[in-house]
């Protein structure tokens, strides 16, 4: 009579037995029997049955690792069914390993006339493959925006990929020359010009007219602000 058990196979025996006197005895031997498991690998909850594994070990022994298949910029997230102890159901063999997009750092740089104020730096988090297509303004007093590098921003594995870089200037402001006549503006005469912010004007067009003389400028030199009522430069004449 065959007396296997679960996840034993039969090997060998001594039979057919030819009776004598004596060691009138059949040996059966059974070994334990190898049988099949699965991996399966599921990527942001996904299975992706190309990179199924199936393989093969002896009853009872106790799987702890498996088959590595990360790819770039995932990471484990959990194993389902580890460490796992091969039985006979093939059916219930299996392990899941489950892979996440990673959390990535980027970097957001400002710069002021092409130097960058440390002080300012931005370091924030998100996934791969995320795409970055914000950041905070961070403009001073009298500059603008120049250029903004590497915006959108997708999210890479190296850090030094993600840098987004912020360019500012320092802006152009419109300024004013009034001209006076004996207290009385002319605005015919008036000049409108640019300056870069915090430059220096110190000169203007001189408008002085027959009979009269230079009285007095004020506000000269004019430094440049971002106030453009208060950018002006008065011109005084008399007779």
């Amino acid at each position: 009579p065959d007396k296997n058990i679960t996840g034993y196979k039969w090997e060998t025996d001594t039979a057919p037995l030819v009776l004598d006197v004596e060691n009138n005895t059949i040996k059966v031997y059974y070994i334990k029997d190898e049988f099949n498991y699965t991996v399966e690998y599921y990527y942001d909850g996904l299975k992706d049955t190309s990179k199924t594994e199936v393989l093969k070990e002896t009853y009872g022994t106790l799987i702890e690792e498996y088959p590595d298949k990360n790819i770039t910029g995932y990471m484990v997230e959990k194993t389902e069914g580890m460490p796992l102890t091969i039985t006979e159901n093939t059916q219930t063999n299996i392990i899941k390993v489950y892979y996440v997009k990673g959390d990535y750092e980027y970097t957001v740089e400002y710069y002021y006339d092409g130097i960058k104020d440390n002080s300012k730096t931005e370091v924030k988090g998100a996934k791969y493959g995320d795409i970055i297509t914000t950041y905070s303004d961070k403009n001073i007093t009298g500059y603008q925006l120049e250029s903004v590098d590497n915006l959108p921003l997708t999210i890479r594995e190296v850090s030094i990929d993600n840098i987004i870089r912020v360019y500012y200037v320092k802006g152009e402001f419109n300024y004013t020359v009034e001209y006076y006549y004996e207290g009385e503006k002319d605005d015919s005469k008036t000049v409108t010009g640019k300056g870069i912010y915090e430059s220096d004007i110190e000169d203007y067009e001189d408008k002085v007219i027959p009979g009269y003389k230079l009285s007095e400028v004020k506000n000269l030199p004019l430094t440049i602000t971002e106030k453009t009522e208060e950018n002006i430069i008065k011109v005084y004449y008399i007779k």
